[in-house]
């Protein structure tokens, strides 16, 4: 099943224009890979989302675009971002015809042939439109379906795992059913991501789960709510990677439209470039104490929640506990998570 995003115009215009120029020309240099990366993110996003753009506010991609193919010769091995951007722009009506021909040159110099991660394989075929080679094809369903591989926490996985689904759904536009079933995977990794505190992935899995036919607990949705309210955007200056909030910002929003809600919360001004979390000093993840404890009990951990919390399970925090059992109580598949999470198969019983 496929969700539609809300009727109603996630952002205003002025919004998308202030939002535009910020990315522009507001918190990085064109000559920043990063700049690249969170241009590709936001125009996918506006693209994704339905979202209507003035042919104005498109304009700030001006100089880009009429440079990109300088560019792309210069920087080749940065050409999913270039192609991305520019084709997203040709969809939301800025330019024309201008991406295949850039495409024919990356295709031309098999400039993917020096991709050895599947991953980029899978989201070049997605950008370019080719057809998926069958062994390619099966390596990424087989990672997919390791249930119990995302069960363990593992960030870089998590987000493989969630990309590999927008690329083999085309952000939505197919179902990715080559993969097989890739819900309880997606499950996993989200109920991960929850004990974490980490929103930028859980909005990711929800996305993810709607794109592969399936849906986000309601538990999660509200979580993700609460979350999305929270970010604000302040006009403080030119940013460094990693120093504010964008993209949880973006992923946020993005599972924000897929409920039927608007794209920032909190709007979004002239001024504003960088993205912050309104909230009290964060508590620490119940991920980390709970691992503890599991770690704590040895070889004589229990793969059941309910005979672990009878046991070695009383040391947690009430915080954690409550955290652990709101999570049961919202996803039918958390049993499974967690005899696969206390990884109480012992490696030498089987050796």
């Amino acid at each position: 099943m496929l969700y539609a995003v809300s009727e109603e115009a996630p952002v205003r215009v002025q919004d998308v224009d202030a939002l535009l120029s910020a990315f522009v020309s507001q918190r990085r240099s064109a000559d920043d890979v990063y700049w690249l990366k969170e241009n590709a993110e936001l125009l996918r996003l506006l693209v994704v989302s339905d979202t209507a753009v003035d042919f104005d506010a498109l304009a700030h991609y001006e100089t880009f675009h009429s440079t990109c193919a300088s560019r792309l010769q210069f920087f080749p091995q940065y050409y999913r971002f270039i192609l991305s951007i520019i084709r997203d722009l040709e969809v939301l009506g800025y330019g024309q015809r201008l991406f295949e021909r850039l495409a024919d040159h990356v295709r031309q110099q098999n400039l993917m042939s020096g991709e050895l991660s599947d991953l980029q394989r899978l989201e070049a075929d997605w950008i370019l439109e080719s057809r998926h080679d069958s062994a390619l094809c099966e390596r990424i369903a087989a990672f997919c379906g390791n249930a119990a591989f995302f069960a363990v926490p593992n960030r870089k996985a998590a987000f493989e795992l969630t990309h590999a689904v927008f690329y083999a759904s085309r952000y939505g536009a197919v179902e990715p059913t080559w993969l097989g079933d890739v819900s309880t995977s997606l499950y996993n990794a989200g109920m991960v991501a929850l004990l974490d505190n980490d929103m930028d992935l859980l909005a990711e899995v929800a996305v993810a789960l709607q794109y592969s036919g399936s849906e986000p607990p309601f538990y999660w949705q509200q979580v993700l709510c609460s979350a999305h309210e929270k970010i604000q955007a302040e006009p403080t200056g030119r940013c460094v990677p990693g120093a504010d909030y964008y993209h949880e910002a973006l992923t946020l929003g993005w599972a924000a439209t897929l409920s039927g809600r608007v794209l920032f919360a909190n709007g979004f001004a002239a001024s504003d470039c960088v993205f912050a979390r309104q909230e009290r000093a964060r508590q620490p993840s119940p991920l980390r104490e709970l691992s503890h404890a599991l770690w704590q009990s040895g070889d004589g951990r229990c793969a059941s929640w309910e005979r672990f919390l009878a046991g070695g399970g009383q040391q947690l925090s009430d915080r954690t506990r409550a955290s652990v059992h709101a999570l049961d109580a919202s996803c039918a598949e958390f049993p499974g998570f967690f005899q696969a999470f206390s990884r109480s198969v012992s490696v030498l019983a089987h050796a």
